[in-house]
């Protein structure tokens, strides 16, 4: 409720400075990414079968927040490699064709 009734608030933001606004700015250009690969590719196929067996002999909390830890950490990584060599490109081309486009057909 109380996230509800601080939205109006928050989209009023345009601009900031400091690490959480540049944080939070940058997440949210990732986001995409983030849900495209967040579950099944980086929880299932990575974090899983990675031999964490040294980790979890010292203590299972510890194991639990490393393999914690290296999901985040994944997840953000290969969010911002897709951003980066994927989405940026792709929109980019979609700009090229659309003004091209509206070039020819005034």
């Amino acid at each position: 409720m109380a996230t509800l009734l601080v939205i109006p608030l928050l989209s009023t933001i345009q601009t900031g400075k400091g690490f959480v606004y540049k944080a939070v700015t940058y997440i949210s250009l990732i986001s995409y990414s983030m849900y495209l690969i967040n579950l099944m590719l980086v929880r299932e196929w990575i974090v899983f079968n990675i031999n964490l067996d040294f980790v979890a002999s010292i203590h299972g909390y510890l194991f639990l927040i490393v393999r914690y830890f290296l999901f985040w950490f994944l997840t953000i990584t290969l969010s911002i490699l897709i951003y980066k060599y994927f989405e940026v490109p792709m929109t980019s081309l979609r700009d090229r064709i659309k003004s091209n486009n509206d070039k020819r057909y005034p």
